[in-house]
């Protein structure tokens, strides 16, 4: 099936893909064909990716031991080469594959290209957790050049300094900081949950929207957790910083993304106080 490019939207949407969905490829298969949809509908897409799973397993391997401090993961030296190994490589390529043979010109790159996501170390709450990057620019010409000749990048979040160290950037951090910097119209974090619960063993306590000025309320009582801490904050902070629109939503659904281009309201709706 071959893609044309419609020119009806400029609508940019960042759209990160979390570790956990790439287990089948049918899922994969579904996002593809998802993808070339928005495409023909006119949008640009940016994708960022994790790959959570893939990486304790490849540690796993090695004897390396996971750890984690509030949802993020220590990153020693071994653990750092093994996650550039795994997302740049493995993981990165399976996507990139998945949209070039659905006819979608897919081209992968990490956040080292081009000094893309220029990092520093990150102290979490002054503890030495590894080379875990904090984010202090985005190169956009590059990721703009590569969208306004119609490519769609698949970006791992893997990070360099201005010395060339490498560093494991949380992959929700990343697609924040490059939907805020490019000015996004929609952020949208794929995960395997429908999204963000009052009460996660209550499917009817599922939240259509959240306003970001409760969310240090609803870690602080443990409604938030774990993993879904990061994901959280970022989704407060790329609101912060002018994202349109930013939601949680089950990527395993097949048609999910369409349905929100429909402008149905699935999975959960971050708000500002501003916007109610």
């Amino acid at each position: 099936m071959k893609y044309h490019e419609s020119s009806k939207s400029k609508a940019l949407w960042v759209i990160k893909i979390g570790g956990s969905m790439m287990d089948q490829p049918t899922i994969l298969e579904s996002l593809s064909d998802q993808f070339f949809y928005l495409r023909q509908k006119g949008i640009f897409i940016i994708i960022v990716h994790g790959g959570g799973k893939d990486i304790d397993t490849a540690l796993s391997q090695y004897h390396v031991i996971p750890q984690f401090m509030s949802g993020l993961r220590v990153s020693d030296e071994m653990t750092t080469k093994i996650a550039e190994m795994v997302l740049s490589g493995m993981v990165n390529k399976r996507i990139v594959s998945s949209l070039l043979n659905n006819g979608l010109p897919a081209v992968g790159i990490s956040g080292k290209d081009g000094s893309l996501l220029l990092c520093e170390k990150m102290l979490l709450e002054g503890h030495d957790i590894g080379q875990v990057g904090r984010i202090i620019s985005v190169n956009v010409s590059l990721v703009n050049l590569l969208i306004q000749n119609h490519w769609i990048p698949v970006i791992s979040p893997i990070g360099t300094s201005s010395h060339g160290e490498t560093f494991n950037v949380n992959a929700d951090t990343a697609a924040s900081a490059i939907a805020a910097a490019l000015a996004a119209n929609q952020l949208i974090y794929l995960t395997d949950v429908d999204g963000l619960y009052g009460d996660i063993k209550n499917p009817e306590t599922k939240l259509s929207t959240i306003n970001i000025d409760h969310i240090s309320e609803m870690i602080e009582n443990g409604t938030i957790q774990e993993g879904m801490i990061p994901k959280v904050l970022n989704c407060a902070q790329s609101i912060k910083e002018g994202v349109s629109f930013v939601r949680i939503v089950n990527g395993t659904i097949p048609g999910n993304l369409i349905r929100i281009y429909e402008k149905d309201e699935i999975g959960t709706t971050f708000l500002n106080h501003m916007s109610l």
